[in-house]
């Protein structure tokens, strides 16, 4: 089990939201939700990644499980790819990732930075993350996104076509 999920109540004001939901999530499976505008998807959402914490129930993780959320509309992302904008969104791996790609440059004889250096070595194999890219990857082609995980052209595409644009 990846996850076992079980609310209670979700309201907002007198409006009750979610009620009595309860679902499991086990190692290899794909999840879709789908529903209306309003119904709470995304509030669904907010309660999974812990950024919404106003509902009775639980959710509970295997041990080192992380959730990763990425934001509903994207603006002002310039040319970052669609790869280092997934990354970004996970925790720890850009500071990590950082120190792993500079420190060798400039630690020199410096132990404070020598010793940096190495935690986050540890660190970053702890997270999972010298794995992470091929599996990002992966998932990208499992939805037929393989050519554009190195490319800004994404973004641009997926708004325009949000906006009813034609692509």
């Amino acid at each position: 089990m990846i996850a076992d999920i079980h609310i209670t109540e979700k309201s907002f004001g007198d409006k009750t939201l979610m009620k009595d939901v309860k679902f499991s999530v086990d190692d290899g499976e794909k999840v879709g939700v789908v529903g209306r505008n309003g119904v709470g998807k995304s509030t669904l959402f907010g309660i999974l990644s812990g950024k919404d914490t106003d509902y009775t129930g639980e959710v509970i993780f295997r041990r080192g499980i992380t959730v990763a959320t990425t934001a509903q509309e994207h603006h002002g992302l310039g040319e970052q790819t669609v790869m280092s904008y997934i990354l970004g969104g996970l925790p720890e791996y850009s500071k990590l990732k950082k120190i792993i790609d500079e420190y060798p440059l400039t630690m020199g004889d410096n132990m404070r930075k020598i010793e940096e250096y190495t935690q986050a070595l540890e660190r970053f194999d702890q997270k999972g993350f010298y794995q992470v890219e091929e599996k990002i990857e992966r998932e990208l082609s499992n939805f037929q996104m393989r050519r554009l995980w190195q490319s800004a052209d994404f973004f641009p595409v997926w708004r325009s076509k949000k906006a009813g644009g034609n692509c």
